[in-house]
């Protein structure tokens, strides 16, 4: 059942990736064209903009939402072999998992305090209160560290979720071989 929505979901979400991929060729067959004034490519280049951050966002949201069943998938993997034997295994795909789980959550929270800071700077640099050189700086800045902070959750949260998986899933196989020659 759940399986199916996923799927559906997926479906829906390559379809509008389809259909905004339709869109950029659109545009940029029409700014081939020759333009009729001088606004003409500034107003492209704004839509341009809102499709590309539309794009990220829908990708940003399939790529949570994904996530989520993951780690879902792993709960509901745990409570179905918690049972079996190798208590210390499973002690040890918990913490894994747990770890993961974290540390993906971590970069969320940061995330959130990144993506406000940076509207902060946009809210001054239209306001007047930053100048265009600044903006660009800081900007710049905060994406380079939001770059190296990205390291290092990433390394422990896919690490613990492989890691984590897999032995949930050798202690499922373990399972059934024992299963099999009873």
């Amino acid at each position: 059942m759940d399986e199916e929505r996923v799927m559906q979901r997926l479906q829906l979400w390559m379809d509008s990736v389809e259909t905004r991929l339709n869109q950029i060729a659109k545009q940029v067959s029409r700014s081939r064209q020759p333009s009729r004034g001088v606004l003409q490519p500034m107003v492209d280049l704004e839509g341009q903009r809102e499709l590309i951050r539309d794009i990220h966002e829908r990708g940003q949201s399939y790529n949570n939402a994904v996530l989520n069943v993951g780690y879902a998938g792993f709960f509901a993997l745990w409570f179905v072999t918690k049972d079996f034997s190798w208590p210390r295994l499973h002690a040890v795909a918990l913490i894994c998992i747990t770890v993961s789980l974290i540390c993906y959550i971590g970069w969320e929270v940061s995330q959130v305090f990144y993506r406000s800071y940076l509207l902060k700077k946009h809210m001054q640099a239209s306001t007047g209160m930053l100048d265009a050189h600044d903006h660009r700086r800081v900007v710049k800045t905060a994406t380079d560290r939001a770059i190296s902070l990205w390291l290092w959750f990433f390394v422990p949260a896919a690490v613990g979720a492989i890691v984590g998986a897999g032995l949930q899933m050798w202690i499922l196989l373990m399972h059934a071989i024992d299963v099999f020659k009873q």
